[in-house]
């Protein structure tokens, strides 16, 4: 969210990206910028250095990176992003279009300078404990939770496609209070691994 503009926010021990756009009358045009984005200069140079300490003793994956629907969704905020869709579809699409084309850029940033491990590659996130011999992307879309299945599957599954392109084997995270995307992502077969996470309820006992 940061490279793609949106102010980092930090309370205590979280941080969060605030909206950059005041409404999708400003999305139209956006185009990938990578020269010179010193949030990606940031996060290469950091990786760079975590290769270096690392020395072959453990391998380095890829950070968990936000997918294009939860990146739209920060740049506008919540409600403006929900409605879009309904409001106006193209925009959305140009928009979900433009953070798809930045993701693609970073994962391959980060593909450039981190070697294999002993022959094998790890996912960011929450799958980086399993490792493939071949390279591996980490995606995610929790904005699927604001979601009808048909508005993901419209708007949401073309642009997961696109993404596959980043690596040879692609995760896919979900979460299990937002279970419907398995069924459409088991029809498409876009993903090679989906790994949900087990979402315990909070509160006391």
């Amino acid at each position: 969210e940061a490279i793609l503009g949106c102010p980092v926010t930090v309370a205590g021990s979280n941080c969060r990206a605030e909206p950059c756009l005041d409404s999708l009358d400003n999305a139209g045009g956006l185009a990938p910028e990578m020269n010179g984005n010193p949030w990606l200069e940031t996060l290469v140079q950091f990786t760079r250095d975590l290769v270096k300490t690392a020395a072959g003793r453990f391998p380095v994956c890829p950070p968990l990176l936000r997918g294009p629907g939860d990146c739209a969704s920060a740049m506008l905020g919540g409600m403006p992003f929900v409605l879009g869709f309904h409001d106006d579809p193209d925009r959305i699409r140009g928009l979900l279009d433009h953070c798809s084309q930045t993701r693609l850029a970073v994962i391959r940033a980060l593909h450039a300078v981190i070697p294999p491990w002993h022959g094998t590659h790890a996912a960011g996130g929450y799958p980086s404990k399993l490792w493939c011999r071949r390279t591996v992307a980490y995606n995610q879309e929790d904005c699927a939770a604001l979601l009808s299945p048909d508005l993901f599957k419209q708007f949401l599954l073309p642009i997961g496609r696109e993404l596959c392109r980043a690596a040879e084997v692609n995760f896919m995270h979900l979460h299990s209070s937002c279970i419907y995307p398995v069924d459409i992502l088991l029809e498409n077969r876009c993903y090679d691994v989906l790994e949900v996470n087990l979402d315990h309820p909070g509160g006391a006992s």
